[in-house]
């Protein structure tokens, strides 16, 4: 009885640890932020979403990467539980590893939630995603375009 009682008692424990978990990160409610602020900028489709699970600060940095095309407007936004997206930032980089542009404003110590930038050229972009200064480690972003 004693033993049928443990096992019970441990896997309700083990139940709840996992549904907790599993709730830490709600990126649905932060996709859909990002997506009303894009369908705010004129003329930009969305085109894809990245999750930004940090993982309760185990990740830092998260990297995605896509084919983004030359003559094409891009724009990114992020969101996390703060309305200013303060503690996220990315930084956009070409497949040679040079750095493009970063979300971070260093001298106003500002956090910029959307940027738009133009590819010079056709071919495999980086976005690195990185927690800075926050105890906040979930978030998403969302990619939207515009043919110029």
């Amino acid at each position: 009885m004693m033993r049928r009682l443990l096992w019970g008692i441990l896997f309700f424990v083990s139940l709840y640890s996992q549904t907790a978990f599993a709730q830490k990160c709600n990126i649905k409610q932060f996709k859909d932020k990002c997506i009303t602020a894009l369908q705010r900028q004129r003329g930009y489709t969305f085109l894809k979403s990245y999750p930004l699970d940090g993982q309760g600060g185990v990740k830092k940095k998260i990297k995605y990467s896509y084919i983004l095309s030359r003559g094409t407007a891009y724009i990114l936004t992020m969101a996390n539980r703060r309305a200013d997206a303060k503690g996220i930032s990315v930084t956009i980089s070409t497949s040679s590893g040079k750095t493009l542009l970063n979300s971070y404003d260093e001298n106003k110590k500002k956090f910029h939630s959307t940027i738009g930038f133009n590819p010079k050229v056709t071919g495999v972009y980086y976005f690195t995603f990185e927690f800075q200064n926050t105890r906040n480690f979930c978030a998403a972003s969302v990619l939207g375009f515009k043919r110029r």
